[in-house]
């Protein structure tokens, strides 16, 4: 199947929160280069799966069936080689939810959280509006590529990190961390005892001569405090659906992500989730 990604499709007038907003503070002749969604429409599967939801006419609440989990499923096996358990899937509108959730559920107030920067800022945000010491280990540029500073890392770890934000791919360097990388940050949090939580939500986009490495699927010692956060938004363009996916294959954190979803209020996904559910499966 092949794809025009020169047709313009304009956003103006659609409360496009990149272009809309651009032009109410600076006028519809500049170019929006700030939020990270696309121009470009989602694949026609999802669209004729959306439109034809969309005559149904009821949109009333929705809950996660057996498609969403198989499709979760198919594409984390086939993209990244992770068989993942059915039960690990616990659905969340957005990462950055889950994130939050993470931070308030399993670590305390003035607890560490350590991130590599530069790096998303809301991820960063997240932490310090909940109330957690942001824990920076920068990275370092080394012959026009950033790297992370294991020996920096290792020194921050030792003053009391309970919780590490992977961004796997990074945000905003674009850094495939290698299975070698990985194996370091996962005995790092072995040894201080520091939860890890990854979000993969570039993990589609990787360019040739690469390989994305879900961390969790390096030893069980190191799924067994991980979660893995990922979601279509990205790949498909389908932001506004609002639909992460956060596997957890602990038992216990995940009880507790549950219940620190159920405490926010969290819970039916949108309407048109099951859309992108079920156009996923044609997709893998």
């Amino acid at each position: 199947m092949t794809f025009n990604f020169d047709h313009i499709v304009s956003r103006f007038g659609t409360n496009s929160a990149k272009w809309d907003g651009m032009a109410q503070s600076l006028g519809s002749d500049m170019i929006a280069l700030s939020v990270a969604d696309m121009d470009v429409p989602a694949p026609p599967a999802v669209v004729d799966k959306v439109c034809e939801m969309a005559r149904h006419g009821i949109y009333g609440y929705t809950d996660p069936f057996p498609t969403y989990y198989e499709a979760v499923r198919q594409w984390m096996d086939q993209a990244y080689q992770w068989k993942v358990e059915r039960d690990w899937i616990v659905y969340c509108p957005r990462i950055i939810q889950a994130v939050s959730v993470l931070i308030q559920k399993c670590t305390e107030a003035g607890d560490r959280v350590l991130i590599h920067s530069p790096v998303y800022q809301p991820v960063a945000k997240a932490v310090t509006l909940n109330d957690r010491v942001l824990t920076e280990s920068p990275l370092h540029l080394v012959n026009g590529r950033y790297e992370i500073d294991f020996a920096d890392m290792e020194q921050r770890m030792r003053e009391g990190v309970k919780m590490v934000l992977l961004i796997s791919p990074h945000n905003p360097v674009g850094r495939v961390w290698t299975r070698e990388e990985l194996e370091r940050i996962g005995r790092l949090c072995i040894e201080y005892d520091a939860l890890i939580v990854s979000d993969d939500i570039h993990a589609d986009f990787i360019h040739q001569g690469h390989e994305h490495t879900v961390i969790a699927k390096l030893s069980e010692e190191i799924a067994e405090r991980s979660v893995i956060c990922t979601s279509p938004g990205k790949t498909f363009n389908l932001a506004s659906l609002e639909i992460a996916n956060i596997i957890i294959p602990n038992r216990d954190l995940r009880e507790r992500f549950k219940q620190g979803l159920l405490q926010a209020g969290i819970h039916n996904p949108t309407f048109f989730f099951r859309t992108c559910a079920r156009s996923s499966l044609y997709l893998v």
